[in-house]
């Protein structure tokens, strides 16, 4: 999708006339506090996304739930996965995704499913701060992106994000109907599926026919800091050979 930041923007401005008795922009500056006192002035400075332009299909598909708020500044330069990865090779999260895919980092992207820069993501799920049915609009351009894309395999290395995929057929959200695959060969608490098409639910966001079929879908656990019960333990993160397996299948 070209300029997927304008998408974005463009869906939370055409939500905001919708709903002109929510103040998005106020509320996003009531939860994120700069360190210099400054406020956000535009929608624009509240959202981040990658750069996948270079990407081509049958790639990798890295997904996150929310990008972090940053206190210190205003970020809003688009650089591809490997650019962040270079840049950010000290913190955590972007280091456990680098291993991830190591040995092709340039053909792989990296995509939220939901723009918003909010670091506590107890505070964006909450629906007073962001609308459900804002959400619903920020998906549904996701939705697109991860079509154009068209990867080869999904890592979501975040259970808690499931249920926006289809998997829990009660909340269906992007709905995609999946195949489970029974023989793991890497196993480290995931779960490996392959998308075959649309689930046939009034509740998904968006009915069209997918291009997906076929693409491999990792469900893993976050890759933290390792604490506290059932954290994934540090051996227990994925590797490039993890990955490459999978791939095999």
């Amino acid at each position: 999708m070209k300029n997927l930041r304008q998408q974005y923007v463009n869906a939370i401005k055409e939500w905001q006339n919708r709903h002109p008795e929510f103040d998005y922009l106020d509320k996003w500056n009531k939860i994120n506090k700069f360190d210099d006192g400054k406020a956000a002035n535009s929608v624009e400075e509240t959202i981040w996304c990658c750069n996948n332009s270079s990407i081509k299909p049958n790639g990798i598909l890295i997904m996150g739930i929310n990008p972090s708020f940053n206190r210190e500044h205003i970020d809003v330069e688009n650089r591809n996965f490997q650019e962040i990865c270079q840049d950010s090779a000290k913190t955590k999260y972007w280091s456990t995704k680098k291993d991830m895919v190591d040995g092709i980092l340039d053909a792989t992207a990296y995509l939220d499913l939901f723009p918003i820069r909010m670091t506590k993501q107890m505070d964006f799920m909450d629906d007073n701060n962001i609308p459900l049915s804002l959400k619903v609009d920020l998906l549904k351009v996701t939705r697109q992106e991860i079509e154009s894309l068209h990867p080869r395999l999904i890592i979501n290395p975040n259970m808690g994000s499931r249920y926006y995929w289809g998997i829990e057929k009660k909340t269906p959200w992007m709905g995609y109907e999946m195949k489970h695959f029974e023989d793991n060969p890497i196993g480290k608490q995931t779960n490996i599926y392959k998308i075959e098409k649309v689930q046939d639910n009034k509740d998904v966001i968006c009915h069209e026919p997918t291009s997906l079929n076929g693409t491999k879908f990792l469900l893993a656990k976050y890759h933290g800091n390792g604490y506290g019960k059932g954290a994934l333990q540090k051996e227990d993160f994925l590797k490039f050979e993890d990955i490459r397996k999978i791939l095999d299948l």
